[in-house]
């Protein structure tokens, strides 16, 4: 009769070094699968709006039409269409990063002021930093 032996610590690491490949290799299966499968679904889903749109007149071909034009225009006026468009850009995704961080914080700020003066009147200002609706005009 054999008896039931412990295993090693060698055969342990070996064993756990052997699942640990495993696991690598399936996620990088799973990884590939998602990224590949992905692209293929939104081919799935674009391609009948596609197929529908071939051949007529619309305002997709309009937006199309916009980006040839501004492909042909000359570098000299192009590139600060480019520059323009990508100020705006960052301006509206930083003014939302201020507001967003204003409105985590204000909630501090209210208590700390409140601490100090607990009389202190609210100016009406909204959490996330903007003006008043009833102070705009």
């Amino acid at each position: 009769m054999a008896k039931n032996r412990r295993p090693s610590a060698e055969e342990l690491s070996a064993d756990v070094a052997s699942t640990g490949i495993r696991w690598e290799n399936g996620s990088r299966a799973f990884c590939a699968f998602a990224k590949w499968g992905a692209l293929v679904l939104v081919a799935y889903i674009l391609a009948p709006a596609i197929i529908a749109l071939a051949g007529k007149e619309t305002s997709a071909s309009l937006g199309l039409d916009l980006f040839a034009s501004l492909a042909q225009m000359p570098m000299t006026k192009s590139i600060p269409w480019m520059v323009a468009t990508a100020g705006m850009i960052w301006g509206l995704v930083e003014r939302r990063g201020r507001r967003v961080s204003t409105r985590n914080q204000s909630q501090q700020i209210e208590l700390l002021e409140k601490a100090i003066d607990p009389n202190r009147l609210s100016s009406g200002v909204n959490r996330d930093g903007t003006s008043n609706p009833k102070d705009t005009w």
